[in-house]
Parts: C-alpha cells; sequence; structure tokens
C-alpha cells in the first residue's frame, strides 16, 4: 500500500522526518535495499518505511502490520543469512500489530 501522509513520532522514537532520515536505522534500510536489491520481497522497503515513516490514517499512526513482517521475514531471512547478516532489530515483529484493523485505529502517544 502507498501512502503520501506520514505522522510521528514513529515507533523508533523519533520525533521527525529528519530525525528518523538521520538515524542509523534508515541507513542500515539504504545498505539493506541495496545489498538485496528487493530480491528477496519487493515489501522490504516498505515494511522498511512503514517503521521509519509511518502512515497517518484519520490523525493516528498505522503501526506495521505483523502479518506483512512475518512474511517479510519468512521471505527474506535466507538472504540475510547469506550476507552474514542479522535480522534488524527494527523489524522485530512483535513490535507490530497483529491485525490491520488495530493497526489503522491507534492513536500513537508520544
Amino acid at each position: 500500500m502507498d501512502y503520501t501522509t506520514t505522522i510521528f513520532p514513529n515507533i523508533l522514537g523519533h520525533r521527525t522526518q529528519p530525525d528518523a532520515e538521520a538515524g542509523a536505522e534508515y541507513l542500515l534500510l539504504t545498505v539493506i535495499h541495496g545489498l538485496l536489491n528487493g530480491e528477496c520481497s519487493p515489501d522490504i522497503r516498505l515494511v522498511g518505511c512503514s517503521v521509519l515513516a509511518p502512515r497517518c490514517h484519520r490523525d493516528r499512526v498505522a503501526k506495521p502490520c505483523r502479518s506483512a513482517c512475518e512474511e517479510l521475514r519468512r521471505n527474506c531471512g535466507h538472504a540475510f543469512e547469506s550476507i552474514d547478516m542479522a535480522w534488524p532489530y527494527f523489524l522485530d515483529c512483535d513490535r507490530f500489530f497483529a491485525t490491520r484493523r488495530r493497526a489503522a485505529t491507534t492513536q500513537w502517544r508520544g
């Protein structure tokens, strides 16, 4: 799902988009995308972006969906292992909401 409106803070505590872009997570996501070239899943960038710049829905943050993260990990885990890289902590699927409905309606308190 594409989106054009974001809201901060994100789940990593970045309070603004420049803060998110200056963070190590943004650099790591860029490196991951460059190393893997989207080969394991075209959604790796979208899931990463939903963590760093979460979608705004009705003035609320739409946190990433756990099922999308778990599918991403299933599809990309082997690629990370092949380059001896641990799964990124900021893509820890347990931090994400289990249902799409809840993700779209949870107000972020930062």
